[in-house]
């Protein structure tokens, strides 16, 4: 498990992260200064590259995995807070 999530870059990794604290895509979205459309691409491939199904399966590996910050911490890279 641990060698299929050293494969994920930054980018697709802190996604990882806030949608494992609970993040809808459209809040991540916001959070990372991107569009809804780039989240849902780099959740796609979050999961081709995890070789999972669903968002829950790559959270559930990266925890198996011992990836602390994924269950229980922010992100390790300071990503842009959306304005209110």
């Amino acid at each position: 498990a641990l060698e299929r999530l050293r494969a994920l870059d930054h980018t697709q990794l802190d996604m990882l992260q806030l949608l494992a604290a609970g993040h809808s895509s459209g809040a991540v979205a916001r959070m990372t200064g991107t569009s809804e459309r780039s989240t849902a691409t780099v959740k796609r491939s979050i999961l081709t590259t995890l070789g999972v199904h669903t968002i829950a399966d790559a959270i559930s590996l990266a925890m198996q995995a011992g990836l602390p910050s994924v269950a229980t911490q922010p992100p390790q890279r300071a990503l842009p807070r959306a304005q209110p």
